[in-house]
């Protein structure tokens, strides 16, 4: 049974991914990039494999053509595969894929043109270079051979350096090819990594990145580590009376903002469309809350549009590794079970999460106490105003 080829899901992830990003819909469909990226990297790493193990696959029926033949790419440093006929050479090819396949026109049980129909038709062996070794000197033949796929076609006799020089040649095209194919996947594997742990809008880490550096911090950290999900408020309104564009101008302020009020080094990620997510390493709760009222009052400010300011708030909540819980998923959903909380209240609000918060089935609500920050100027409903001067 033949190994399959790392092409094939390498083309369906490529093709994949181009079909996302045309669509315009890689943020909602983040699950799939890192699937799409470990199909780029098992290709990388195949044809890496392929591109500088020189393997040598040799089809043919004549023992004493054969074995000449052997000797002699053997001892120019080929690793050689030997196949007394058509079909057991086929077979071969699909398991092992070979670098370059040699083939005798007369075999046992089938001929040249038959193994070359075959190897062309298998996806795995569309592109390995092929030398069909020939006893025949004639045109239509040759014609024929090099329409089939054949790479060169050697007529006997030839020269051992002749056919030497045939194979050296075939494997240095086809190895620049694979070079040049190779940086493509390189670029192409940066650039799904990238997809998978950094959004394009803010360029902050996503989901994936976030749980990866919260379970460092926590392995790291010889304090508790606060986990704040922070929702920026009536963004939806925004998009809906000033466009999307709008929209994605303020998320890439707002980020730029929640950065200059952290500590460096401190994890910021963007999950969803307005949810941010913020893991502090702090012993405290009067330094989360400190943090916490900085960010709202930095998002409180006027967003500066063309023609427009926009005035939205912000609303968090706030869970504790190990305090609340030591499970990073369980305690996504309680510092989130918090914000649900928060976003009921007044705007600029703060909750830090309670055990009330959880039902006796174990599920999340968002009926409990609250422990609250002072007041940070009142509820703001949503207002675009428009500047005077449009063009200051």
């Amino acid at each position: 049974m033949s190994a399959e080829s790392p092409y094939s899901h390498l083309a369906e992830s490529t093709v994949r991914i181009i079909l996302l990003s045309q669509r315009g819909i890689l943020t909602e469909c983040w699950q799939e990039l890192p699937a799409l990226a470990g199909s780029v990297a098992l290709g990388l790493s195949w044809v890496h494999k392929v591109a500088f193990m020189q393997k040598v696959l040799l089809i043919g029926s004549s023992k004493l053509r054969s074995n000449t033949t052997l000797q002699a790419v053997t001892a120019a440093g080929y690793s050689v595969e030997q196949a007394g006929s058509g079909s057991a050479g086929i077979e071969i090819a699909r398991a092992h894929s070979p670098n370059l396949v040699l083939c005798e026109w007369q075999l046992s049980d089938c001929d040249g043109h038959y193994v070359l129909q075959q190897i062309r038709n298998d996806h795995q062996l569309a592109i390995t270079p092929f030398i069909l070794l020939s006893p025949l000197d004639d045109p239509e033949h040759l014609r024929k051979t090099m329409r089939l796929g054949a790479d060169d076609c050697l007529i006997y006799p030839f020269s051992t350096q002749t056919m030497l020089e045939a194979i050296s040649a075939r494997l240095k095209h086809h190895d620049a090819i694979t070079h040049h194919y190779l940086s493509h996947l390189r670029r192409a594997a940066e650039h799904l990594n990238r997809l998978a742990n950094y959004d394009s809008l803010t360029q902050l880490p996503t989901h994936l990145l976030f749980e990866q550096r919260f379970t460092q911090l926590i392995q790291t950290s010889q304090q508790p580590v606060a986990l704040l999900s922070l929702s920026l408020d009536r963004l939806r309104q925004v998009n809906n009376i000033l466009g999307y564009p709008a929209g994605d101008n303020i998320l890439k302020s707002a980020s730029h903002r929640l950065q200059a009020c952290l500590p460096q080094g401190t994890t910021l990620a963007r999950l969803t469309g307005n949810q941010f997510a913020i893991a502090l390493s702090t012993e405290h709760f009067s330094t989360v809350r400190h943090l916490a009222s900085e960010l709202m009052d930095a998002l409180s400010r006027p967003f500066s549009l063309p023609g427009h300011e926009v005035f939205l708030a912000a609303s968090i909540g706030v869970a504790f590794y190990p305090t609340d819980s030591r499970e990073l998923p369980i305690l996504i959903r309680q510092a989130d079970a918090a914000l649900e909380y928060a976003k009921r209240q007044k705007s600029s609000y703060c909750q830090f999460y309670q055990s009330e918060m959880t039902d006796q089935n174990g599920e999340f609500s968002t009926i409990g106490g609250i422990k609250r920050n002072p007041d940070t100027g009142g509820e703001k409903n949503f207002m675009s105003r428009e500047r005077e001067g449009a063009t200051q």
